[in-house]
């Protein structure tokens, strides 16, 4: 009687263990199926320029991939960090499976972004890091080694007692940081040649003005370091305005129609090329990733492409320059 009793006991056990696992099984093929609400919060929106108007479309390419519920919300210029603060605390009260963020300022955004965690939600960082490491994945460029990169090809133009100018962007944004370190990094024994530095709070005209007040101001500068879209466009039309095209060299940061066109005109000299397609899209499926528990690396690099006129017309570079 006590063996009936210990075999009905074992099957009652058996029969509730499997239905626990199919449970179990069960839970675990809706969390997998269930779609996913992002909301993605760039540094620029749509339009804004070509840069993040691609990141923007990776991102959706990724969202459809993945089946994706995403929101874009984005501020109207790079130094409205508090305004993007406010856009973190909008997309907390969506209640989002992950917020994607690329913060506007190393430190001034990070307190917002820490209520991202508190409140449940995942977050995943794009393009520039912050103060504090409370992301669960960071999706961009290796700012720092596409500094070094320019940097080594910077210092192949140095003559005689040329000087040397960084035109950077954002003076508290991580990669502009990142960038002019790898810069000076790369520029090795003519690090000491780097004599003014100069911000154009990502503004064209800024980093216009800027550039032409140093050309005139300095003419032994002869080399100019261009660390993002704007400051690289802004610097080369002064030097084309004012005619330096023979005396300055400028290899920059970024695409646009306008810098290719520079490039061809011999204003700009090469193109450290990010791909913001790229990045877009790999925040995305880095997000889902974060999302369902699946393993993901802590730094996803989205890459970068040295461009001059001797490469530009290949068949990759040109799907890199013009994505659509």
């Amino acid at each position: 009687m006590k063996k009936k009793w210990r075999r009905i006991v074992i099957i009652v056990l058996f029969v509730v263990a499997a239905v626990l696992a199919f449970i179990g099984i069960r839970r675990s093929a809706l969390h997998e199926t269930r779609q996913l609400k992002m909301v993605l919060i760039p540094k620029l929106g749509e339009g804004s320029n070509d840069f993040w108007t691609s990141v923007i479309e990776g991102a959706r390419m990724g969202a459809k991939e993945y089946d994706v519920d995403l929101t874009v919300m984005a501020p109207n210029s790079e130094v409205e960090y508090e305004y993007q603060n406010e856009l973190i605390e909008r997309a907390i009260a969506m209640k989002p499976d992950v917020i994607i963020l690329a913060p506007l300022h190393y430190e001034n955004n990070t307190a917002a972004a820490r209520k991202i965690k508190e409140n449940g939600i995942h977050l995943v960082l794009l393009d520039s890091y912050l103060n504090e490491e409370i992301q669960d994945c960071f999706v961009g460029t290796d700012s720092y080694q596409a500094g070094v990169e320019m940097g080594k090809w910077v210092s192949d133009y140095v003559e005689g007692d040329g000087e040397i100018a960084i035109i950077s962007h954002i003076k508290e944004s991580s990669t502009a940081i990142e960038r002019e370190r790898g810069v000076r990094a790369g520029l090795g024994k003519y690090e000491d040649r780097v004599t003014a530095v100069v911000y154009s709070n990502a503004d064209y005209e800024i980093a216009y003005e800027e550039t032409r007040k140093l050309l005139e101001d300095n003419p032994r500068i002869t080399l100019l370091a261009g660390l993002n879209l704007h400051s690289t466009i802004g610097s080369a039309r002064a030097v084309r305005d004012l005619g330096l095209e023979d005396r300055v060299t400028i290899i920059g940061f970024d695409n646009v129609t306008e810098a290719i066109q520079l490039m061809t005109e011999g204003v700009i000299e090469g193109l450290v090329v990010q791909k913001p397609l790229n990045m877009g899209f790999l925040g995305v499926e880095n997000a889902v990733k974060t999302a369902r528990g699946e393993s993901t690396e802590q730094v996803i690099n989205s890459g970068t492409a040295l461009i001059n006129i001797d490469n530009i017309y290949t068949i990759e570079n040109q799907k890199l320059l013009f994505p659509f």
